[in-house]
């Protein structure tokens, strides 16, 4: 019987319960096609997560460790397989007659695991002014998602919904905040949201200026360690 589908793996980048993961053409629970990429609530890492929001296409980083752990756990599998074909004996004790085969066979296991481990270390990110503005995202959008990396009419909805907000707070564009030292925490954060929304080199100097700010009145808030 052969076993195909679609499964989700890959999953990295995880803030305030939200990751990302991408979604796979499978065969025999092996991924061969990345179709889509996805932010997802992560119950567990031994669990399954659920998608809440589209990416901005494909996460290379998702799609990269999926693989990695894919083929990690081949060759572990497949260095199993080998040893207890190689003993000739199944379920016996491995003959070390050829103690150096066997010795490099064992490294190979070993080194495959360490690596398929290893990626586990990518599960938080590592660009900690991306994983600060989604720590803000969790408060202003209910939601810990890079707001410049899910798709343009999600884009626009989100800046729809905050410039709204900025104004009932007496502000006319996000840039207004930036220029505004006397701003409050609550503008200041909703303004760095909008305003990383944005991509452009620009907009992320100004959010450089946002973040400084909100680290000055707030220092032990979690999003500026």
């Amino acid at each position: 019987m052969i076993i195909y589908g679609k499964i989700n793996l890959g999953r990295v980048d995880e803030v305030a319960n939200i990751c990302v993961m991408t979604n796979f053409f499978m065969l025999f629970f092996v991924p061969l096609i990345p179709l889509q990429s996805y932010y997802a609530i992560s119950h567990s890492r031994f669990t399954d997560a659920s998608p809440v929001m589209l990416y901005k296409g494909l996460c290379g980083k998702s799609v990269l460790i999926a693989y990695i752990r894919a083929l990690t756990l081949l060759a572990v599998l497949a260095v199993a397989v080998i040893a207890v074909v190689e003993s000739g004996h199944y379920g016996k004790p491995l003959h070390f007659t050829k103690s150096g085969q066997y010795t490099l066979l064992v490294l190979t296991g070993v080194a495959a695991a360490l690596v398929g481990l290893a990626t586990y270390a990518f599960e938080r990110p590592h660009d900690r002014d991306a994983q600060k503005v989604r720590e803000v995202a969790a408060r202003v959008l209910g939601m810990a998602i890079d707001p410049c990396m899910v798709p343009h009419d999600v884009v626009k909805t989100l800046r729809e919904k905050m410039d709204e907000e900025l104004r009932a707070r007496g502000f006319s564009t996000a840039e207004d905040v930036v220029e505004n030292r006397d701003a409050d925490c609550r503008a200041n954060e909703v303004a760095l949201v909008s305003l990383w929304s944005d991509g452009s080199p620009e907009g992320k100097r100004l959010c450089q200026v946002l973040l400084a700010r909100l680290r000055e009145s707030d220092p032990a808030a979690e999003f500026v360690r």
